[in-house]
Order: structure tokens, then sequence, then C-alpha cells
């Protein structure tokens, strides 16, 4: 018999519903793509996962759930990770089953270019097993979830682990697709952190804002949802001379946040006046319209006073909010490293 590790999460990801099991996906209306890279014994290899992520983004997959981990930053897959997303898919992955750090040290989940899964239990308080450190983006039930049985069709089963987090998220974006289709992984990414809940679990793990332990925090589908349904996430890179996203509030005093413009997102159509940057909504000095990465896309950049955003010191994440000349909300969130105040620099 084969090994029934995909089954389950194919269940927590789509059941269907209304079937007497006492179980129904997230999204129970989702067509799955089955693409098997392990063996009966849940074995396979660096290609085998590369294979199966370029065939994936090959027939058109809109989102790629990888509830699989422990292999490294190999070239292969890094390649294989970034066709896809190229291609249009939305990247989900487990963020390991190795308890601190290892969300840094099990690809694919590691990769910048996935939504990085980590698991929580009953009480919302983090899985002793699941996966912490800086590349860790959310976390999601992952403790005794119901899902199917694979070996006998009218009994239910119980599955824990990173694996079983990973599709509730996928879920989740394959319901937010459903909304737009036009969503980027990026814009995916944005909504799920956004409608996240902060600080669920334990003070001294669950601090305000991204940590190692929770990321943005745990996911919640109906304020991901709303927020998909009335606000417009764009892609935002503050600073975009430096790949740092380094700022200094105390000797420079002005920071550029370019609103990255595609297919998908005119920024012509960004009122500058109603930008407002940090927690504290900064307002824009100024916008310039020039394609800003070369992509061919015009891209805008807007030039704040950073000394009153309210940011914190250290690795944090920032927020842009405006409107489009026609009133619809926008919002972007990236990372930033504050520089020169406490020791966030020493």
């Amino acid at each position: 018999a084969d090994h029934p590790h995909g089954v389950y999460v194919t269940g927590i990801l789509a059941a269907s519903a209304d079937n007497a099991f006492g179980v129904a996906g997230v999204d129970h209306g989702a067509m799955i793509l089955p693409v098997k890279v392990l063996d009966e014994a849940n074995i396979g290899t660096t290609f085998d996962v590369a294979e199966g992520l370029v065939y994936a983004a090959d027939q058109g997959a809109d989102v790629v759930n990888m509830s699989i981990g422990g292999w490294g930053s190999e070239r292969i897959l890094r390649d294989a990770l970034a066709y896809a997303r190229d291609a249009g898919s939305v990247l989900i992955a487990s963020a390991g089953n190795g308890g601190l750090g290892d969300a840094d040290r099990t690809w694919p989940g590691a990769s910048p270019l996935t939504v990085s899964v980590g698991a929580t239990d009953h009480n919302d308080t983090r899985a002793n097993f699941s996966g912490t450190g800086d590349a860790l983006d959310v976390v999601a039930a992952g403790q005794l979830v119901i899902t199917v049985n694979p070996a006998v069709s009218y009994y239910l089963s119980y599955f824990s682990g990173t694996s079983a987090a990973a599709p509730i998220v996928s879920g989740m974006a394959s319901l937010l697709l459903s909304l737009n289709e036009g969503f980027t992984h990026d814009q995916i990414d944005q909504l799920l952190k956004l409608g996240a809940e902060d600080q669920v679990g334990p003070k001294d793990e669950d601090t305000p804002g991204r940590d190692d332990f929770y990321g943005f925090g745990r996911v919640n589908l109906a304020e991901s949802l709303s927020l998909a349904a009335t606000v417009f996430p764009v892609r935002i890179d503050i600073d975009p001379d430096d790949e740092l996203n380094r700022i200094w509030p105390s000797s420079r005093q002005e920071v550029e946040v370019a609103i990255w413009g595609d297919s998908g997102f005119d920024v012509t159509s960004v009122n500058c006046q109603s930008l407002g940057f940090g927690p504290a909504q900064a307002s824009a000095l100024e916008c310039e319209i020039e394609d800003e990465n070369g992509d061919g896309f015009d891209d805008m950049v807007a030039e704040f006073i950073i000394n009153d955003t309210g940011i914190a010191c250290g690795d944090t994440d920032a927020t842009l909010v405006g409107q489009t000349l026609e009133g619809t909300d926008i919002i972007g969130i990236d990372k930033v490293t504050t520089i020169g105040c406490g020791d966030a620099d020493e």
C-alpha cells in the first residue's frame, strides 16, 4: 500500500462537503492536481521535488501546496521555485517539524519565494514540533486536524504536523483567488499576513507584530476574505536601492517606497496625496512615475519623512496605505530594518 500522507493533506485542503464523513476541506470546490514526488516510504530527492514543481506550473496550477521538507537550498530547487512563481503559482510550504529554528533550515519552506506555515494546537499555542525562525510567515492549526481516512472511506483520521497546517493556508489561498483570479503570489501573501490574528499565543513568544514563533500570526480566513473584498494589496519595496531595506530615522530623514506596477496594476491610478507610511502614516512628500525595476511596467516611487513614522527598531514590518484616484483602498507590506535606535544596529 502507498503512503497516506498525500491523502491526509488533500482532505484538509479540499475534501468535498456534505459527505456524511464528518470532514470538509477548506475549499471543498477546489480542483486537485495530484503531483507525487515522494515514494511509498514518504521519501524523495531534491530532483523529484523540483521536477514536480515544474510539472505543476506547466499544468497551470494556481496554488502549489508543499507539505514536505528536509531539503537544502540546492540550485535545482531554487530554480524550480522561481520557475513556478514566474508561471503564476502561489507557493505554500510547511515550516518543518523540527522545532526551534527549523523554518530557516527546511526547504522549500525556508525559501523567500514561499509562504512558510507553522502549526498551532487547539489552544492557539504553537505546537512544540512547529518550525520557528526568520523564514516563518504564518501559523495555522496543525495538531490533530480532522481529515479523510485513505484506507476506509467512511472513517475520518486525525493528522498532525506542519504538513497539516500548510493545506489550511493553501485552501485559504484558493478561496482568495476565487474572489479575484488575478491576485498574484505576493498579493495572496499579504492578504494572509494582514488578516492573521496577532498575539494569540504566550506573550513571551507571540510578541506584537511579526515574530519568529508565530510569524505574522495565526491565519484567519474570514478576515483575509474581508480584506480581499475591500482592499487591493499592492507590492511595495522600501528603499528599492537597498536590498536589505534599511532605514536610519536618526541620521537620514527621507526614505523612498516603491509601488511596483505590473500587468494587473497600473500605478498611475494611485493618488499620491492619499499615501501614508508606517504606523503613524506619514504623508508622501512627492511621487515619481518611472520603470524603476526595468520590467516594462511603470512604478511609483514615493518619498516620506521617516522620523515620525512610528516604525519600531530592529527587524520589523512596515505598511503603506492609500487609495487609487477612483477611491479603491490599497495596502502594501514589506520588511524593514531600522538602524540607529536602541541596540538594533549593534
